[in-house]
């Protein structure tokens, strides 16, 4: 502003360009005027203002949703995601090594729940709702009179093609007492058309392994731990 100018002389003459401070013409336009790049400060932005559809991030932005620092909007995991109980309905007595099929059911107590879709079984092969890794765990119950029992948990990555050993409990061949047998795996499924497990008895000779409808005597647990791997 020049300084010849005094106050009365704006006043009775009205403001002249040498009044106005130096201002970029360029950066107004009607109604808004455009601050140079990176001077505009923090303080300087009403608090509660900056809405979702302002952000650059991609993903879905909502409740379950949070930014990650790659800038996507991801949900926050770490919970568990699948878990589920089939028990086998029916008693087996006598039998060669072979899958259990035929008399699985999930566990429908009042008590109880499944969390996430929850397995499929089919002819006593049990396929997975994701891929992930899984923790499986198969106990069984009997009596043996004269010999025992031996008890695995088998897996394919094949569909079937092939099935390999994961777990295996022996249980010995005294007579007239009952066993309980539990025996557990990891299983890392990153394709559920192929990777499928299943469960396998031997019983010995005047041997029974115990099912039931009402509880738990046979039966298996599947919980998804996390991603696969």
């Amino acid at each position: 502003m020049t300084k010849a100018r005094d106050l009365a002389n704006i006043i009775s003459g009205g403001f002249t360009a040498d009044d106005i401070p130096n201002i970029d013409a360029s950066k107004i336009t009607t109604g808004t005027i455009t601050p140079s790049d990176n001077t505009v400060t923090n303080t300087k932005i009403v608090d509660s203002t900056i809405q979702l559809a302002k952000l650059s991030a991609t993903g879905t932005k909502d409740a379950t949703t949070f930014l990650r620092g790659d800038n996507t909007f991801a949900e926050a995991g770490g919970g568990i995601e699948e878990a589920d109980i089939f028990r086998f309905t029916t008693n087996k007595a006598d039998s060669a090594q072979q899958p259990l099929s035929g008399s699985w059911e999930r566990v429908d107590d009042a008590s109880f729940a499944k969390i996430g879709t929850g397995m499929t079984e089919s002819s006593g092969v049990f396929t997975f709702p994701s891929t992930g890794l899984y923790y499986v765990i198969f106990t069984t119950t009997g009596y043996a009179i004269n010999n025992g029992c031996d008890a695995r948990i088998l897996g394919t990555v094949d569909n079937g093609s092939n099935w390999d050993i994961l777990a295996q409990a022996k249980i010995g061949e005294d007579s007239g007492w009952y066993w309980n047998a539990t025996i557990n795996s990891y299983f890392n499924c990153t394709d559920t058309s192929n990777r499928k497990v299943r469960f396998d008895i031997t019983l010995g000779a005047d041997t029974d392994m115990y099912g039931s409808t009402t509880e738990n005597s046979t039966y298996a647990n599947f919980i998804r731990l996390g991603d696969s791997q």
